[in-house]
């Protein structure tokens, strides 16, 4: 991979660096670097207080006076206050360029992004070109990339003196968050939420779970994969039941507060979604049994082709829309589209592509992803 640092580079070594810090984040950085087949070589290792000798998982360890001012400096520390100190010390001591000195994660995002231009530069697929050209542009690499929707809802965050957790008004209804959740202020300092739902659900969107002629329209509705229950409480109201498939305890303290208006209607099933039924797992085919199911909406992980096969019976005997995310592993796509159409559904995938950077595997395949696959039952098996 040569010449990765081209684009404002010019002036830095291409594939030698230096890692500042001798600490977890260190440690996590040398084990992404040696996790796929790269030319960058770490060819020291330093800290405020280092001298010269000794070695940190095999690298060298050298003292920040023996740095030059072209070189590469990596800090992976997690503390950005520190980092901020770090860099302007490396600056004004050492004389080393801004451009050459990265916090880590940022520098794991260039090494990315110019491995997966390089990768797809010759790709004749119109939308890979399109990505490429965004990235190619200066844009950084996101999950969704050119595929973001870039306009921002504020929903403002209030309290229930009943209730031990903070909400917001979602279409009308009360819909309560984790104290814990990533709150944003606006400018008087209020807590705020943006977009609860807004960067995925929009026209176009990778993982866009309805679309045109792809709604729910009443009935029965399993969403496995909750999370805070936005999905579920768009369509409470006109579903005749629905299953909340649950198993992350963070969630589930504030869901029993949500759907408690509509506990007539809302079975909330704290487990995962799996192929068998234990402890921890539970079935399509043991939550719907002789029963109909209208929708079933999965965003679980990666282990979604596992649930469709605890579902097997259930999608035979009914007419069943589905909307099931196939961004979270390399071949989920492929899998879930086989045991769909195997079992007499016609597929569709969503809009554009995800880049999955969460994916333990994502720096060997380096893969766009379709976001949802859709299935629907076909009329020849109907």
């Amino acid at each position: 991979m040569r010449k990765w640092m081209d684009s404002g580079m010019g002036i830095c070594n291409e594939t030698n660096i230096y890692l500042y810090g001798l600490g977890q984040c260190s440690k996590s950085f040398i084990d992404w670097l040696n996790g796929f087949e790269s030319d960058i070589k770490i060819v020291g290792a330093l800290d405020s207080f280092s001298k010269e000798g000794g070695n940190y998982y095999g690298i060298h360890i050298v003292s920040i006076d023996s740095l030059k001012e072209t070189d590469v400096v990596v800090i992976a520390i997690g503390s950005i206050d520190s980092v901020s100190e770090i860099k302007t010390r490396l600056i004004y001591t050492r004389g080393i360029k801004e451009k050459c000195i990265y916090h880590y994660l940022d520098f794991i995002q260039e090494v990315r992004k110019k491995r997966i231009i390089e990768k797809y530069q010759k790709e004749n697929r119109e939308e890979y070109r399109e990505v490429i050209e965004f990235l190619k542009a200066g844009n950084p690499l996101t999950v969704r990339n050119l595929y973001a929707n870039p306009n921002k809802t504020e929903y403002r965050v209030f309290r229930d003196d009943r209730i031990p957790y903070p909400y917001i008004n979602y279409l009308g209804k009360k819909l309560y968050l984790p104290s814990d959740f990533p709150f944003e202020k606006d400018y008087d300092g209020n807590p705020i939420v943006i977009n609860i739902v807004e960067n995925d659900q929009y026209d176009n969107s990778p993982h866009l779970y309805m679309k045109e002629n792809h709604q729910f329209k009443g009935g029965v509705l399993i969403d496995a994969g909750v999370a805070e229950g936005n999905f579920a409480l768009k369509y409470v109201d006109n579903a005749d039941k629905i299953f909340l498939i649950e198993s992350d305890k963070k969630w589930l303290n504030v869901l029993q507060y949500t759907f408690a208006p509509y506990k007539d209607k809302v079975i909330i099933v704290p487990k995962r979604l799996g192929r068998k039924d234990n402890r921890e797992e539970i079935t399509i085919d043991s939550i719907i049994g002789d029963n109909e199911c209208d929708f079933i909406k999965m965003d679980i992980e990666g282990s979604e082709p596992d649930a469709l096969l605890g579902g097997i019976e259930t999608l035979r005997k009914n007419n069943i829309k589905l909307s099931i995310c196939a961004y979270h592993q390399r071949y989920d796509e492929k899998y879930i589209r086989f045991i769909l159409e195997s079992l007499g559904y016609d597929t569709e995938v969503s809009h554009g592509f995800m880049f999955f950077q969460h994916d333990d595997d994502i720096d060997i395949s380096l893969d766009f992803r379709r976001g949802i696959v859709y299935g629907k039952k076909n009329k020849r098996e109907t």
